[in-house]
């Protein structure tokens, strides 16, 4: 029975530790990029040095990307001849953090340029099967595949009649294949000057997506971009200000849920003055401008209220949000707000409260393994007594 209760202590103990550590787990991943580089013989080795060092300056510059786990990296370079389908895997999917990050500029700088024809549509796979392989696929909130290249797909192994309409079609395909998987997000940086090759826009603003595609000058970003950049030496600020758009705070929503107290029993036509709480990004309750007065259509217990609420500050003592309450019929749905900054500014999220920690799988299991134990301590000491 002594060697029972040890077996059931020693689960017990392990299982807690085990728990533990999957509450201590870093933050979630938010975005995963996939960098397309085309390696192909028509770019020149100094330029396509330029390209890997812009890319690894970019992704080293603490103030556009963050190293706290919330971002990860992959990169693939098409027009390797030596490779199978013109394609290599450059970088696997590895989440940026302050540990990493020296790892992962090193090894963008040492790719080695391949040299060969341009299969795109090889490398946009290869980059879906990437994010898509990776474990923070299914909780990350964006997925983005950035192809940076010189020109059109040309393969002439896959399409030997005809490589330029061929790779074209390929890569198009492609695009949708990844877009069908459920990446968010396929953007385009192209090198030089599109009037080289009829057709070339054209088809960078079909293979982007989200539609419709935007065509954006130096320092405008959109989902679904195609950006022409001058020359290789302008690459690392074209890549600086695509990270920059890409990895911006999402735009914080607050929902509003006003209340009546429960002193103040509200009737037709009489006044109550609302409560708010404004979820997520923390909370702020109180009571917001002057009382509201209830429709004669809303019976009891209360009214239900639409609220637009624009933050005039962060998270400094001593700011509060303003709200504007427009009655409405009870019955109506519950309203959502979004922040509107003044002036076009972003809007910085009240701080909000620590969330609880998730209950680890198996936690029905750890408890009962605990009280196993417990009952077989007692009885233990039960026995260890009678012997006396």
């Amino acid at each position: 029975m002594k060697k029972i209760c040890r077996l059931l202590l020693v689960l017990s103990v392990l299982l807690i530790g085990t728990g533990l550590s999957v509450q201590a787990q870093g933050p979630t991943v938010r975005v995963q990029l996939a960098f397309i580089l085309d390696g192909s013989r028509s770019i020149h080795p100094t330029n396509f040095t330029l390209m890997t060092y812009g890319l690894a300056r970019a992704l080293n510059d603490s103030s556009i990307v963050p190293r706290d786990g919330t971002v990860e990296v992959c990169v693939v370079q098409f027009g390797c001849p030596d490779a199978e389908e013109g394609i290599r895997e450059e970088l696997a999917p590895i989440v940026i953090t302050e540990t990493t990050i020296g790892h992962i500029v090193s090894h963008i700088r040492q790719i080695e340029q391949g040299r060969g024809d341009t299969p795109t549509a090889a490398g946009i796979r290869l980059g879906t099967a990437l994010l898509r392989g990776s474990p923070n696929f299914a909780r990350a909130e964006r997925q983005v595949i950035n192809v940076a290249t010189d020109g059109l797909p040309y393969d002439p192994a896959k399409f030997p009649d005809d490589p330029y309409d061929g790779a074209k079609a390929d890569a198009l395909a492609a695009g949708h294949e990844a877009q069908a998987a459920g990446i968010d997000e396929l953007d385009a940086e192209v090198v030089g000057d599109l009037g080289q090759r009829p057709g070339q826009l054209d088809f960078f603003l079909d293979l982007v997506f989200p539609q419709p595609a935007k065509l954006v000058p130096p320092g405008g970003m959109a989902p679904g971009f195609v950006r022409i950049v001058s020359d290789f030496s302008d690459f690392a600020a074209a890549i600086d200000e695509k990270l920059a758009s890409i990895l911006a705070s999402p735009t914080p929503t607050w929902t509003l849920n006003p209340t009546v107290p429960p002193s103040e029993t509200p009737t037709p036509g009489g006044t109550v003055p609302p409560t708010l709480t404004a979820t997520p990004g923390g909370e702020e309750t109180g009571t917001p401008g002057p009382t509201m007065t209830q429709p004669p259509l809303s019976p009891t217990p209360g009214p239900s209220l639409t609220a637009s609420l624009t933050p005039t500050g962060g998270p400094s003592p001593g700011v509060t949000p303003s709200s504007t309450w427009v009655p409405f019929p009870t019955g109506s749905p519950e309203p959502t707000a979004k922040p509107s900054p003044p002036g076009g500014a972003t809007p910085t999220p009240f701080p909000g409260p620590t969330p609880a920690p998730e209950v680890p799988e198996g936690s029905s299991l750890l408890l009962l393994l605990s009280g196993l134990g417990a009952l077989g301590g007692y009885w233990s000491w039960r026995r260890g007594r009678k012997g006396r």
